[in-house]
């Protein structure tokens, strides 16, 4: 594809706007010296014939002084991350786009972030992850739409490979293993044989210990985000990736596929106040990993770095949201709802998802459609009564909520009594 050619398809996937701006990055660029390049992602998406998700830049020369440039003229926010030779501009709309140098990296450590130093177009293509991701597209004048494709990126996907640049690459990144899982049901890729034979001697030599908990979880969030996640789960599994993660781990795309019943769960409660409330990575983490034992999910969740609530979550997804289950199957509607409603609400929601029985499901349903629920009455209340204060009343006040539930009593003075009527049957 010639230069021309591509400029025109760039100027029919980008609103008018967009494209201004592209062309704007590299006459301004022109002007100081530079030269300016789309590169990465939205090349690869243009040869594809996909939507541009982002239109980012490298610049061959200071990008920071292109950005100053840049936001002089569109009255932009310029933000500067001089550690990455990277900048930021944010247009009065909101919108937002990086310019960064290009550059070369070294690698200090196996899994280790990468220290970054000025190199040409060339360099900075080199340190990239795949030969599908190592295309650029100039956007200096007069070479506007010009290819750059030193490592066959673009017959690689025409051909439906996924491909690293050199035998280091998933040592010097193992999260190159986790990335490349992601492109391949999103672009419908296969492993290039010798990548994958590199990935299989990087999985087996323990690559993955070498990358910090942190960058683990975010890129397995990234994969669970994609509409493609079963299969990408699927792909995970079949690599062993789970038991290099943590030895026990076990993931299953069940409840992802094939019409993705976690998703659904979630359509199916558009006015439950709890929804707003829920991390969708995390719910769907849940789904893929509740096969995994208590010791396993508690070994999976430190490597992992989850936090606090994150690391209870995953718990009550393997045991709590049984228990809530067992409850609306045997049609207690009330033991269902305080069974829910003590659990994170991604865990509530995994017990609804994964319930089959009809009947258990509906009641699943009801209970985390309802508001909260509060009684009218207090422990106050039943201390005026003359009642001393005790474990009891904790236990009473939990059955009247279960009998308010069902409907059994309504207002204060029938609260009030039933709670008053099982009290004294404790003292009997």
């Amino acid at each position: 594809m010639d230069g021309k050619r591509l400029t025109l398809k760039l100027r029919e996937l980008l609103d008018p706007a967009d494209f201004r701006l592209v062309c704007d990055v590299g006459a301004t660029a022109q002007r100081a010296g530079f030269r300016a390049f789309l590169v990465g992602g939205p090349v690869r998406d243009l040869l594809s014939a996909g939507a541009l998700a982002d239109v980012d830049f490298a610049i061959e020369g200071d990008a920071a002084k292109t950005a100053r440039a840049l936001a002089r003229k569109y009255n932009a926010r310029l933000t500067v991350f001089e550690r990455f030779l990277t900048c930021r501009l944010t247009l009065p709309d909101g919108s937002r786009f990086d310019l960064a140098s290009t550059r070369r990296e070294v690698y200090p450590g196996p899994g280790a972030l990468p220290k970054v130093f000025p190199a040409d177009v060339g360099a900075d293509l080199l340190r990239r992850d795949f030969s599908i991701n190592a295309m650029a597209v100039e956007l200096t004048p007069p070479r506007l739409g010009l290819l750059l494709d030193p490592f066959r990126g673009r017959d690689d996907l025409r051909d439906r490979k996924l491909r690293v640049l050199h035998e280091n690459s998933f040592r010097d990144d193992p999260t190159r293993i986790l990335r490349g899982i992601r492109f391949q049901p999103r672009l419908h890729l296969e492993w290039e044989r010798r990548t994958r034979a590199l990935l299989d001697d990087a999985l087996k030599s323990a690559a993955l210990d070498t990358v910090s908990g942190a960058r683990l979880k975010k890129e397995v969030f990234y994969i669970l985000e994609m509409n493609e996640r079963a299969a990408a789960v699927e792909s995970m599994v079949k690599l062993c990736v789970p038991q290099a993660l943590s030895p026990g781990a076990v993931f299953s795309p069940d409840l992802l596929s094939p019409t993705d019943r976690v998703a659904r769960a979630l359509r199916s409660l558009p006015r439950a106040k709890f929804i707003e409330s829920i991390h969708k990575p995390l719910l769907y983490f849940l789904a893929v990993a509740r096969l995994a034992d208590d010791k396993a999910l508690r070994s999976l969740a430190g490597r992992l770095a989850f936090t606090a609530r994150e690391r209870k979550c995953l718990l009550d997804g393997a045991s709590g949201a049984r228990a809530a289950s067992r409850c609306a199957a045997a049609g207690e509607l009330g033991e269902t709802y305080l069974a829910l409603r003590s659990l994170e609400p991604e865990a509530a929601l995994l017990a609804y998802a994964s319930e089959k029985q009809p009947r258990a499901r509906c009641i699943l349903k009801k209970c985390l459609s309802i508001p909260p629920v509060k009684l009218a009455v207090s422990g106050d209340d039943l201390r005026r009564l003359g009642f001393k204060p005790s474990p009891d009343f904790g236990e009473t006040l939990r059955e009247v909520l279960k009998m308010k539930l069902e409907g059994a009593v309504k207002g204060k003075a029938a609260e009030l009594a039933a709670a008053e009527k099982i009290l004294r049957g404790k003292k009997l």
